[in-house]
C-alpha cells in the first residue's frame, strides 16, 4: 500500500529537500521518513507560518504545498555519494557553509531519491 508522508518545512534554503538538477532528495533531512518510506510512497513538504526563505526574510507559507515527490529509488549513503560524484556533482552539499549556519545540521545517514520522469541508476 502506498503511503503519504508529510512534514512542515520551517526553513527553505534548497538543501533539504534538494529539488535541483532533476532529482529531489532528502539526504540530509527527515531521517524517520528516509528510514520507513518505500519505493512508490509519496512525500509532501508544506510551508510553515513563520518560514524563513533563503534570503533570510520571514514569510507566511502556511497552507501551501512546497513540494511533492514520489519515491522512485532508495540508495545507501555510499551509493548516493558515488552517484552524486559521478552524475550529480552540484547536489553535493557545501559542508563548510552548512557548518557555519547554526540552524542547520549536516547529518547524512542514508538517502531517499526521487527522480522526476527518470530512474536513478
Amino acid at each position: 500500500m502506498t503511503r503519504l508522508y508529510s512534514y512542515c518545512i520551517p526553513y527553505d534554503d534548497g538543501a533539504a529537500p534538494n529539488p535541483y538538477w532533476g532529482v529531489c532528495t532528502l539526504v540530509i533531512c527527515k531521517p524517520a521518513i528516509r528510514r520507513t518510506a518505500q519505493v512508490g510512497d509519496w512525500v509532501a513538504g508544506t510551508g510553515a507560518k513563520y518560514a524563513r526563505l533563503a534570503d533570510g526574510k520571514p514569510k507566511n507559507m502556511s497552507g501551501r504545498l512546497v513540494y511533492a515527490m514520489k519515491i522512485t529509488d532508495k540508495l545507501s549513503m555510499p551509493d548516493y555519494d558515488r552517484l552524486t560524484k559521478s552524475s550529480l556533482p552540484n547536489k553535493i552539499p557545501d559542508l563548510l557553509r552548512a557548518a557555519l549556519r547554526p540552524t542547520r545540521t549536516t547529518r547524512r545517514t542514508s538517502a531517499r531519491v526521487a527522480r522526476d520522469r527518470r530512474t536513478v541508476g
